[in-house]
């Protein structure tokens, strides 16, 4: 959920909203004042990302069995 600032500062600066998710899905929290914690993705690891992206652009399933993943494979039609 955003705050109104939030959304505001989004609209500015011209992120979407997945860029918020991908920024507190992939980034560093890291501890910031009054108690709030900021999430930092640097440009190395965007590039990390993007690469493992490339990887599994046709498509990739993970299969979770009890909270352990227990195999992984390329699904070409996704």
């Amino acid at each position: 959920m955003l705050s109104k600032h939030a959304e505001m500062r989004m609209r500015q600066r011209g992120f979407h909203k997945l860029d918020v998710e991908l920024v507190l899905a992939l980034g560093l929290p890291e501890n910031a004042p009054g108690g709030a914690t900021k999430y930092r993705l640097s440009g190395k690891r965007v590039r990390e990302v993007i690469r493992s992206l490339n990887r599994i652009q046709k498509g990739a399933v993970a299969v979770v069995v009890a909270g352990q993943i227990d195999t992984l494979y390329k699904h070409y039609d996704l």
